[in-house]
């Protein structure tokens, strides 16, 4: 049978709310679904073989809201303001609605608006409440951090590309052309003549005669005493008075600070204080300075440029509260790199990458560098975490509790894998537990193996079928605080005994893991899977997966031109940094 007729046979022998789990124990036949559509949900794929059709799309090229198996796709591709297609919609059918009707029940729409907003407001129109343009403006504060849309570059430079579809008026060539018509009109005459006589004079440009610019060394000599004005103390004194009187700064790049920053930064007991508070990075963006200028004030008031994170602290505390002997900022290892945490009588380093520290742009950090430490230590014998923030602050007591089983600190609950049962759980069971327990979260999987002890799920296993139509182990996780020996190994048997599989791949990761899991389960090493990245946001709280940021979801998301600039550029402009990893190392099982 062909995919349609499996489709048709399942459509017709099973009642509807049985059929998509029918496809989904079908391994072959989803992956057969997902080679033709992509990895769209289970009853899409079911729709789309079923129907012999694509996924339908938008004006916009996006996926269209799915309904039903009956029914198929919506009109939209969502709901509500979100949703541009529909608003577009909306709008074409209020306006041909405006032009069908006559002035007089147009005349009647209007009253009764104005009749319900005083009814609910008080005022004739929405925009005259008070309340409402309090919660505008507080919106406004919260996401962009103005009160009006005319304070806010982003939203002028936002509203002026949607209305001309350029940049600025400066990149608009009608502006451009009425510029220099202006000029020429203004100055042509006044300019023309200076710049001939000048160049008659002189032979060429006056400043680059070698007369010229030494009968201006020698009048500034024998003025103020030196050879520039940019080196004479009057010129900069008064400089630095029209600044104050302008703006109430010494430095033009100064501009921007306010006031009440200024006092922040004269004052160094705020100064220390708000930096203990949040921290240097937070106290740089708060400010709304550079941390140039922050590095700058902190030395002029003599306090100490921390580089040792809350987090890092955090990490010291819990190595003592364990009793194990450790070395912190460790530079002799891997001379002359430094490791954050060393444990010698472990072999262990530890590595606490903060966001804004560790990223390419910001902290300097080229792709290689956290791998070239993975392998310095691993050559040295030495096994290396390396957490990235966002993983301690949103779950830390996972890389406590693999620290401490690494140590051999880990007073746990201890269970023989014999007194386990081994089921097939769901994907929405198995997922809820890997959220709990896994570092990475919930995986897209179509198979999912549970261990339960006392009737109690302790441990999963997801096996999956990629693009390649390979078996793929993705993901491993088992309960908190709990050790189990050799449930992997049994988990893993009752998949082999029970799906025929000849080869099964998976994948390490340097920053979290030696392998040593595979090599328990008969993995062989296969190849290197080279360092990758993940891009930060403005926060440097959040790491983003690339995967959301191709060229065309870029012009998709922020509405600008994609063309003749990589990905990478772009998401520069737009104020992204990224993170490198350590790589991977792919795994080959097979009989």
């Amino acid at each position: 049978m062909n995919i349609k007729e499996e489709l048709k046979k399942i459509y017709i022998d099973y009642h509807p709310k049985t059929r998509v789990k029918i496809l989904k124990s079908n391994h072959k036949l989803v992956t057969q679904l997902k080679n033709i559509y992509g990895d769209l949900p289970l009853i899409e794929l079911f729709y789309c073989g079923f129907n012999d059709t694509s996924p339908s799309v938008c004006q916009y090229n996006k996926k269209k809201a799915f309904n039903t198996l009956d029914l198929g796709y919506r009109q939209y591709c969502g709901t509500g303001k979100n949703c541009q297609c529909r608003v577009d919609s909306q709008v074409v059918k209020m306006q041909e609605y405006q032009k069908s009707i006559n002035n007089d029940t147009r005349k009647i729409h209007q009253e009764k608006a104005k009749s319900t907003s005083r009814k609910n407001h008080g005022v004739d129109n929405p925009m005259k409440s008070r309340d409402i343009q309090k919660k505008q403006q507080q919106t406004m504060l919260e996401e962009y951090g103005v009160r009006f849309a005319n304070q806010s570059d982003e939203l002028k430079f936002r509203h002026y590309k949607d209305k001309t579809g350029f940049d600025s008026p400066l990149h608009n060539p009608e502006i451009q052309k009425k510029s220099q018509e202006t000029n020429l009109k203004r100055y042509s005459s006044l300019m023309t003549q200076a710049r001939e006589s000048a160049y008659i004079k002189y032979n060429g440009n006056p400043f680059t005669n070698e007369d010229v610019i030494k009968k201006a060394k020698n009048t500034l000599l024998e003025k103020y005493g030196v050879d520039h004005n940019s080196k004479c103390k009057n010129i900069a004194d008064k400089k630095q008075k029209t600044l104050l009187k302008r703006f109430g700064v010494l430095n033009p790049a100064q501009i921007h600070i306010s006031s009440d920053t200024f006092k922040i930064l004269e004052d160094s007991s705020l100064l220390e204080n708000l930096i203990k508070e949040i921290g240097v990075i937070q106290t740089a963006k708060k400010l709304n300075i550079s941390w140039n200028l922050l590095s700058k004030q902190l030395d002029y008031h003599n306090l100490k440029k921390s580089h040792q994170s809350l987090y890092e602290e955090e990490i010291s505390c819990f190595l003592t509260s364990l009793e194990v002997t450790y070395e912190k900022n460790n530079r002799k290892l891997i001379k002359p790199k430094e490791i954050d945490f060393v444990l010698p009588l472990y072999n262990l380093g530890i590595e606490f990458c903060g966001l804004y520290y560790h990223t390419e742009i910001a902290g300097f950090k080229d792709k290689m560098y956290h791998f070239n430490k993975y392998k310095k230590m691993q050559e040295q014998g030495f096994t290396l975490l390396t957490i990235f923030e966002d993983e301690w602050l949103s779950n830390s007591q996972f890389w406590k509790n693999k620290i401490k089983l690494l140590l051999n600190k880990a007073n746990f609950t201890r269970i023989g894998a014999r007194k386990c049962i081994i089921k097939n759980i769901t994907s929405k069971d198995g997922n809820c537990f890997l959220n709990k327990h896994h570092l990475q979260h919930q995986t897209k999987s179509t198979l999912f193996l549970g261990a339960f002890y006392s009737n109690e799920l302790v441990s999963v296993m997801a096996f999956n079928n990629n693009r390649n139509d390979e078996t793929e182990l993705t993901r491993f996780a088992s309960k908190a605080n709990y050790i189990i020996p050799g449930i992997a190994s049994k988990l893993f048997s009752y998949y082999i005994k029970n799906y025929n599989v000849s080869k099964i791949i998976s994948f390490s990761d340097n920053r979290i893991s030696n392998g040593h899991l595979y090599t328990t389960l008969n993995f062989q090493q296969s190849s290197f899977v080279p360092v990758d990245y993940t891009y930060v946001d403005k926060t440097f709280k959040n790491r983003l997966h690339k995967f959301g940021f191709s060229k065309s979801n870029i012009k998709k998301r922020f509405n600008i031109d994609v063309d003749n600039k990589s990905e990478w550029e772009l998401m520069q402009l737009l104020g992204y940094d990224r993170i490198w990893d350590c790589g991977k190392i792919k795994w080959v099982w097979s009989t």
